[in-house]
Formats: structure tokens, sequence, C-alpha cells
């Protein structure tokens, strides 16, 4: 019987990690792993401070230790992921600064970690739930500067009206761009009748990337294409 109640005993810590011991900065890194990974499998829902702590090993104390509480660990991952962002596009930019810039990458960049990683649907749960949810990194800002430096030392700017504030308005627009794929995307897609077309996001991609180089460049000629995008079927006119 006693044996009984081991293998029993076993098996249900069995479903758990091992708890180890960790430095403070291990220990979060890990947590906001696991909630990260949690976002993408299942949504802001997903979220739950005890599975965490039965994900990684820790104690749900220990979470609340170093978050203070489940709106803090949420808000924690939504701060990693744009320092990420602003990282990854800062990085793209400098590795433009001579050279042709490729704007789909810097795109793919920030739909990748805003949209496709749930990080866009967290971010407005948040705020629907009221957190003064505030990006002290300004990563947009960031961008910004960074994206008009490089526009102006690769003379993008001579002799047009084009200025800080118009480089700063194309970086929020991308940005609400890839919140709205990320939080209402499917809707959308279904709204304009390409529920069944697996290739429209893709197609919008290189849709709004050619149409903000032609922004960028003061080009308002159409620009080539290398994939025939789909006929467009009018609607119907009342």
């Amino acid at each position: 019987m006693s044996g009984t109640r081991a293998q029993v005993k076993s098996g249900t810590t069995g479903l758990k990690a091992k708890r180890k011991r960790r430095t403070a900065e291990d220990a979060k890194r890990v947590i906001l792993d696991a909630a990260e990974k949690r976002l993408r499998e299942l949504g802001p829902g997903g979220i739950k401070l005890q599975e965490i702590a039965r994900d990684v090993g820790v104690s749900h104390p220990a979470i609340l230790h170093h978050f203070g509480s489940r709106d803090g660990l949420m808000e924690a991952v939504v701060r990693r992921a744009l320092f990420s962002l602003r990282s990854a596009v800062l990085d793209q930019v400098r590795q433009q600064m001579h050279g042709e810039v490729d704007l789909p990458a810097i795109l793919d960049a920030v739909f990748g970690i805003v949209a496709e990683r749930g990080h866009a649907r967290l971010i407005a749960w948040l705020i629907l739930e009221g957190s003064r949810l505030r990006d002290e990194t300004r990563y947009m800002r960031s961008m910004a500067e960074a994206g008009h430096v490089r526009m102006v030392e690769g003379g993008w700017t001579e002799g047009r009206d084009f200025d800080f504030e118009d480089m700063l308005f194309t970086v929020m627009l991308v940005g609400m761009a890839a919140l709205g794929a990320g939080v209402a995307g499917d809707v959308l897609r279904y709204s304009s009748g390409l529920e069944d077309d697996a290739d429209a996001e893709a197609r919008f991609r290189r849709w709004f990337s050619r149409r903000l180089t032609q922004y960028l460049a003061g080009s308002q000629r159409p620009a080539t294409t290398t994939a025939a995008a789909s006929t467009p079927v009018p609607a119907n006119e009342s």
C-alpha cells in the first residue's frame, strides 16, 4: 500500500518542473520565457501564475516577489518585447546605413514581434483592463530618429519637404498596422472576403512595403512587384 502511495506521489510530482536555485535575473528570465510561450499558444488568458510557477519550477509567491502581480508580469512581458523590437529594428537600420534599405525585413521584424507572437493582443488586453502601460524606452521615437538619420545621410530628404515628424508618423503608422494585424487581422480579412486566402497577409505586407518605399523615396510612380496579386472583386453597389 505504501508503495502504491509512493508511486502516485512520484507520478504527481513528475508533472512539475524540478525547482532549481537561480539568480534573481535568471529567475525573471525563465518566468518571462514561460509567460511568453503561454501567450503565443493560449493568448493573454493563458498567463496564469500558478501554472507558470509549475512550468518553470518556482513557487507562486516567487513570481509575486519578482513581478508584484499578474498584471505586473504581463507588463514585463510587453516591456521585454518592445525592447527586443527596438533592438531588432535599430540593428536592421544600422546594417543598412550605407547600403540599400531592406524595408520588407524591417516590417517583418515589427510584425513578427508585435502581431505574430501575441504581444498585440496582450497590449490591447492590458489597456482595456485599465493598465497605465508605458513604454519607457520610447522605441517608436528611437526608430524614427534612426530612420531619419538614414534618410538624411542617404540624400533622400534633399529638395523635399520631409522632416523628422514625417518619419515619426511613418513609424507610428507601421506600429498601428502591426497592432491592428495582431488584434483584428482575422476579423479584417474575413470582412474583406480574404478568410480563405492563405497568402493575403504576406501580400498585404508586400503591398504596404512598396507604398512605404514610394513615400520615403518621394516617388509617386507605381512600384514594380515580383508576385502577381489576386484580381480584385468589386463590392456590389447598391
